[in-house]
């Protein structure tokens, strides 16, 4: 239940927030704005940058289907119903930051 409220709090503050920093600085505002709200505490299933073994999963699989779990996977909602100001470009910026900062 405290992930949920977490989740919940980041989301109500951070809709409104446009996104525009994203390109400028490959993807960390992105990624400290949007991304970080799940993936700093692991909520929903995110899995954060210190868990080594679930991103080497992840990346084992290919950055095309990292890339495609935003779209389809548990990010859907938040990032791109709640989040229609990020760009695919954006959006793949702050996961190749994410990508960079736990390899």
């Amino acid at each position: 239940m405290k992930n949920l409220t977490v989740v919940l709090f980041f989301v109500g503050s951070h809709i409104a927030v446009p996104c525009h920093a994203g390109a400028s600085d490959g993807g960390a505002a992105t990624y400290r704005m949007v991304c970080a709200s799940c993936h700093e505490v692991a909520a929903v299933g995110a899995p954060g940058l210190d868990d080594r073994a679930e991103w080497r999963y992840r990346l084992a699989q290919g950055m095309d289907k990292l890339y495609a779990s935003v779209r389809e996977g548990r990010c859907t909602v938040y990032v791109k119903e709640l989040r229609k100001d990020l760009s695919d470009d954006v959006i793949r910026m702050a996961i190749d930051y994410m990508v960079s900062e736990i390899r």
